[in-house]
């Protein structure tokens, strides 16, 4: 990447420097030229809860935990996620957040 849009990058999106967003766009052979983080509000299918959610995608960190433990920690999960990712209603939000980039060829 050039060192005037590192530089530009770095000072819009501060997690840029740390993160090493840039990697793997910058390992083939690309100069990134735009990174766009923002917040994109996913409403979970109807009776999914922050837990069901854990269940798909990070299964893979219960794996350290004993079996008999998992739905305990997956209550504890959903009362701890509900203030912040559930409605009045009982609807439950995920906060995925999206990267969207621009590079181009080298």
């Amino acid at each position: 990447m050039p060192r005037a849009d590192a530089e530009r990058l770095r000072r819009q999106y501060p997690v840029f420097e740390y993160s090493g967003f840039d990697a793997a766009p910058s390992a083939a052979g690309l100069d990134v030229r735009l990174l766009e983080h923002f917040e994109r509000p996913t409403a979970l299918a109807d009776g999914d809860t922050a837990a069901d959610w854990f269940r798909m995608f990070g299964r893979y960190l219960l794996t350290a935990t004993p079996t008999e433990r998992h739905a305990e920690l997956l209550a504890a999960l959903d009362r701890r996620a509900a203030p912040a990712l559930r409605t009045e209603s009982g609807a439950w939000t995920a906060d995925y957040v999206r990267l969207r980039w621009w590079a181009v060829a080298r």
